[in-house]
């Protein structure tokens, strides 16, 4: 076995100073970095990096499942963390292997979409509106969101992520501040 002299909680911090001062990462996420670590360094820190086991890993995460009941996306956070700290000492400290590895992941389910309104859909929901107020109420929410209620980009959409708004865009233009919402509402008819 390779001798490297450094405790977990060693490469913790040199895997904290990385990914704060080269890799740059937003202060919250360094402070996400840091809660993990420490609660990490409760269980690993006085070990030599080297001892420290895939299956030590998963007694660990039975363990801290059991105690702490997190959600099976907070355990995966701190097995990327904790993935995080053995590869960087694999290059600083020549640790010939990332026990993490091997390491069984838990199964997170993928995040559903939400469903949005196309455009024809706000249309007819604004038509079947009682007035001119109510009209506004669904389509004020669509040309926010999408530039314009009669825009391409709305068209069939059924993703949440935005397309990118350009300065050009992200204004109304002069004439259609003038038209009257009537106007505004029978156009996209």
């Amino acid at each position: 076995m390779v001798r490297t002299g450094v405790t977990f909680e060693t490469a913790a911090q040199e895997w904290l100073r990385y990914v704060e001062q080269e890799r740059a990462c937003k202060p919250t996420t360094v402070t996400d970095y840091r809660n993990m670590a420490r609660t990490l360094g409760e269980t690993f820190g006085d070990q030599p990096i080297e001892g420290i086991t895939a299956a030590a890993i998963e007694q660990w995460k039975a363990q801290f499942s059991r105690e702490r009941a997190v959600s099976n996306r907070t355990l995966q956070k701190y097995l990327v963390t904790l993935h995080g700290i053995f590869k960087r000492a694999s290059r600083v400290y020549d640790l010939p292997r990332n026990p993490v590895t091997n390491v069984e992941r838990p199964r997170v389910a993928k995040r559903a979409g939400i469903d949005v309104f196309s455009r024809d859909e706000i249309l007819r929901l604004a038509a079947a509106a009682g007035g001119e107020r109510d009209q506004a109420l669904y389509l004020t929410p669509a040309y926010t969101a999408c530039g314009s209620a009669s825009s391409s980009r709305c068209a069939g959409r059924t993703s949440t992520s935005r397309p990118k708004r350009s300065a050009s865009t992200a204004t109304t233009p002069p004439a259609a501040k003038e038209r009257p919402r009537a106007a505004a509402i029978a156009r996209c008819r």
